[in-house]
């Protein structure tokens, strides 16, 4: 398979990417650090564009309305192929009271899995809203807790993509195990 992967030089996205190529895959990634800033529109296109040659899209960087955007253009530009989007979301979507230094960015992954959750009864292009907890990235050092490892999850999708021929998994939701979220506290 072809994979491209936003976000493969760090964090979820690195792991994605070595597993994936150690695997025998060839993975495509876009990260700043090779010129794909996907908070620019004239790099979001060109990404599509490079997409059209893609088996599996893995939406993993996040940068607001950037991954949102690059969500939807991948929608409109597979619509009715058999092509994959994995969307890395959080699960912070699901807290009640947001504390304010987490409101955009809960706001854009909320709209991401509305998206995905109105295409639920559409086969094609196969979506999968991926929903994690705590993961050991730059983006949650401001968390001290218990944190799942990157190469746990690129395993985990490497595996449902192995199924994607007779199982249809489109939301999943994963999380440290025995990780209760009033335990979880902001470093300052």
């Amino acid at each position: 398979m072809k994979i491209a992967i936003t976000g493969h030089t760090k964090g979820i996205g690195k792991a994605l990417a070595d597993y994936f190529t150690d695997h025998g895959h060839t993975v495509i990634g876009f990260s700043r650090s090779n010129g794909f800033d996907i908070c620019d529109e004239k790099t979001q296109k060109h990404i599509s564009k490079i997409l059209e040659t893609c088996d599996v899209f893995i939406n993993n960087a996040y940068a607001p309305n950037s991954q949102k955007q690059l969500l939807l253009d991948t929608i409109q530009l597979w619509e009715g192929t058999t092509n994959t989007i994995i969307n890395i979301n959080s699960k912070s979507t699901l807290i009640k009271n947001v504390p304010a230094y987490m409101e955009e960015y809960v706001k854009d992954k909320t709209e991401q899995s509305k998206i995905i959750k109105g295409r639920i009864f559409k086969a094609r292009p196969y979506i999968i809203n991926f929903t994690i907890g705590l993961v050991d990235t730059d983006m949650a050092k401001i968390f001290d807790s218990k944190k799942m490892q990157p190469i746990e999850l690129a395993k985990l999708i490497y595996t449902i993509l192995e199924f994607k021929s007779t199982l249809a998994i489109q939301d999943i939701l994963v999380e440290v195990a025995d990780l209760d979220w009033e335990d979880i506290k902001r470093i300052s």
